[in-house]
Formats: C-alpha cells, sequence, structure tokens
C-alpha cells in the first residue's frame, strides 16, 4: 500500500484509507505488521459510492485503481474524491498512463499489456486525459513522476497547491 509507505517516512502523519472491505483487513493487517496500526484508520466502502467529508485531508493518494475502470468512471471517481482535499492539499495519483513520451512510452505499453492479460478490461488511460479530469475536479497536475524503469509502466501525478 503506497499510504503506508508514506506513512511509515512521516511519523505525525496519520492515514485514513477507503478499499474495499476484503482489502481493508490486509491492509490491517500490513499496518499491524509495521508497527503503524494505532496511526491508521480504515474505511471499508467502495470509490464508487463513498462519501468522504469536504475539506478534510492533506494528501490523497489513488494508486493502482483508475486502470480497471472506464473513463467515465475514472472520471467520475477523481470528481468524488477531490472535493475531500483540503486548500493546500496535493492528490497524488498513481497508475499505469498511456503517454506520448519515445523513451518511457515501452515500458508503459508492455505494463499496459500485462494490465490486459491479468484484468480483461483494465486500460492505461492517456496521461493527457489524467490530468483533464484531474484539473476538473480542481486539483490540477503540475508534476510527473515515473516510479519505475521496465518491464512496469507506473508514474504518478502530483497536484502542487
Amino acid at each position: 500500500m503506497w499510504s503506508l509507505a508514506q506513512l511509515a517516512r512521516l511519523p505525525s502523519a496519520r492515514l485514513t484509507a477507503l478499499d474495499l472491505p476484503a482489502v481493508v483487513g490486509r491492509a490491517r493487517e500490513r499496518a499491524e505488521g509495521l508497527g503503524l496500526a494505532d496511526r491508521v484508520t480504515l474505511l471499508p466502502g467502495d470509490l464508487h459510492e463513498a462519501s468522504l467529508e469536504p475539506r478534510r485531508f492533506d494528501r490523497i493518494i489513488l494508486a493502482n485503481v483508475l486502470h480497471l475502470e472506464p473513463a467515465h468512471a475514472a472520471e467520475a471517481i477523481l470528481a468524488r474524491l477531490a472535493p475531500a482535499l483540503r486548500p493546500g492539499g496535493r492528490f497524488v495519483l498513481v497508475d499505469a498512463m498511456a503517454t506520448p513520451t519515445p523513451e518511457i512510452d515501452r515500458s508503459h505499453h508492455a505494463y499496459a499489456l500485462f494490465l490486459a492479460l491479468r484484468v480483461p478490461r483494465s486500460r492505461a488511460h492517456p496521461e493527457s486525459d489524467l490530468r483533464a479530469w484531474l484539473a476538473a475536479a480542481g486539483a490540477p497536475a503540475a508534476r510527473r513522476i515515473d516510479l519505475s524503469g521496465p518491464p512496469l509502466g507506473l508514474s504518478a501525478l502530483v497536484s502542487e497547491p
């Protein structure tokens, strides 16, 4: 879980994690194993239906989710989550992104193929679409971070306050 890795590096931080009920149990076990459980609140739920308090969070991390969704659902998830971000907070979107950059394009295409074989309906959305959806939700992505090299093609878009 990307959020637990950040929590481990930020001793004063707290984590609220929203995930499907089956996943929340595994997240609890991982947090306990890392000695972080006392700073973690787990919310079993569905991103399509969850209601989050507006302006509640300093950082929202959405990792490895949107490639599982068709475009309209991915855009709706971002629109649902972004209002929960406090002014000056950051939205971190980690996912496979289709990108026109030639030097990293192969790794992204390889990861998109891996996703398609593993989850038939998955799709690496174009980075331009992800940026547009974030901006429309009020969290414009200002910078991109490439998180891995071949064979993975994960990147993050980070909104800046």
